[in-house]
């Protein structure tokens, strides 16, 4: 990329564009996968700087072939062991998956979410669960655990697309409480990643947030 230039061009190092890049995980091929919010693009760059377009066509929702599909601000990747790059499709109120197919990009589809957006956002298999506005994501094993805007903290097992809720408050909505998974609240906030013995530390924006592996909320510093 070149600073100040913003765009959509494949290319190498400087002769590359971005547009408002706000994800970025690695592979297991050792290339990196950037989700653009602005292009709704999910693009690819190599060890050597060489940047492509992996997947996406523009705005919209559209699952499919890779460079057909549409995304929607996405704003965060993931990538399993297999190679499969899981999308938060923020406003698409969905994760979407793009298999891996060799060494390339396959079909783009719908892991999890129905694209509504409300605050019972209810648990469920697949397209019968609701996410709304995914944003970052951690991924452990087959788990993939998402930041959703009402300060609910999901996850999603790869193999089921079951969605289950570890933390965080529908009855109370998001805020910010410590305490046992039935009184715990967190923010609509920032990042997350995993921590020791099975939870996820979570950055808020008013604080850093420690979640057990059974959904207690303890806050660390603000």
């Amino acid at each position: 990329g070149l600073a100040g230039s913003a765009g959509a061009t494949d290319g190498t190092g400087s002769a590359a564009r971005f547009g408002r890049p706000s994800g970025i995980a690695l592979g297991p091929d050792g290339d990196l996968y950037v989700s653009e919010r602005d292009n709704h693009l999910i693009r690819r760059v190599t060890t050597a700087g060489v940047v492509t377009t992996y997947a996406g066509s523009g705005q919209g929702y559209v699952n499919g072939s890779a460079l057909a599909a549409k995304f929607n601000f996405p704003s965060n990747v993931a990538v399993a062991s297999n190679g499969d790059v899981l999308v938060a499709d923020t406003s698409n109120n969905r994760i979407r998956r793009i298999l891996r197919s060799g060494n390339a990009a396959g079909a783009v589809q719908t892991l999890a979410g129905d694209g509504s957006f409300g605050t019972a956002s209810p648990d469920g298999i697949g397209a019968a669960a609701v996410i709304a506005s995914p944003c970052c994501m951690v991924l452990r094993g087959n788990t993939l655990t998402v930041r959703d805007f009402y300060g609910l903290l999901r996850q999603i097992d790869l193999v089921t697309a079951a969605v289950t809720t570890l933390t965080g408050s529908r009855t109370l909505g998001e805020g910010f409480a410590d305490g046992p998974v039935t009184a715990a609240r967190i923010r609509n906030g920032y990042g997350v990643t995993g921590a020791a013995g099975g939870g996820f530390m979570l950055a808020d924006d008013i604080g850093l947030r420690l979640v057990g592996a059974a959904g207690d909320v303890r806050t660390v510093s603000c």
